[in-house]
């Protein structure tokens, strides 16, 4: 088994990161956006744990989240404005 050798609180983390990404494309937006905060979180502080699954979890976030088109709020951004300066 790969988690020989690991101590507890780094199997624990490994095993969290793994059932996030797992659940990345199965969760509404506010469950997306409390998984990528924790995968964040555990990149940052226990990056071995994150490594397992980083080009995954890349993957999802570039194809999922960073390239899809947003919507412009009509109510905040009026028409004729360009990069929130109007003309």
């Amino acid at each position: 088994m790969f988690l020989l050798g690991f101590t507890s609180d780094q199997v624990t983390n490994i095993l969290i990161t793994q059932a996030i990404s797992k659940d990345l494309e199965n969760v509404d937006d506010q469950g997306l956006v409390a998984h990528v905060t924790v995968l964040a979180e555990l990149a940052h502080e226990v990056p071995d744990a994150f490594e397992s699954k980083s080009e995954e979890i890349m993957n999802f976030i570039v194809k999922q989240i960073l390239m899809t088109p947003s919507l412009r709020d009509p109510v905040r951004v009026p028409s004729g404005c360009l990069f929130l300066r109007c003309r």
